[in-house]
């Protein structure tokens, strides 16, 4: 998990080069101590924890399932994009993402009765 933690921290800065963006906020899940199904929304980033307007997002997920990401308060999570499932090391991705300052992010299974419990989700959220 080490490698894959370094292998994404090496790619998003890259894409801050890339990109001009000039910092992140990063976080991940491991599903095997946070299963994460189509049932409920699992809270990524507390509002509070995205400290400026975001301009994009680089994401990882080696779970066996899709996920959407969300944004929203608790109970009124809206689903905005879904992320592909079983990406191998290395393979996660740049997407040109804007959300507002202070918006929380929250991700749950795509398909019904879906559960990933193994694997981890991973994600930076860029600014400039």
């Amino acid at each position: 998990m080490k490698l894959i933690s370094t292998v994404i921290l090496a790619l998003v800065l890259m894409v801050n080069t890339a990109f001009a963006l000039s910092s992140a906020t990063q976080t991940q899940i491991v599903y095997a101590t946070t299963n994460v199904t189509s049932s409920a929304w699992t809270q990524v980033l507390a509002g509070a924890s995205v400290t400026k307007a975001v301009k994009g997002i680089y994401v990882y997920n080696s779970g066996s399932n899709d996920v959407w990401l969300a944004t929203g308060g608790s109970g009124s999570e809206t689903a905005q994009l879904a992320i592909p499932g079983g990406m191998t090391a290395g393979a996660g991705v740049y997407i040109p993402f804007v959300a507002s300052q202070n918006t929380r992010l929250a991700i749950e299974c795509t398909s019904v009765g879906a559960t990933n419990s193994s694997g981890e989700f991973a994600i930076s959220v860029l600014y400039n």
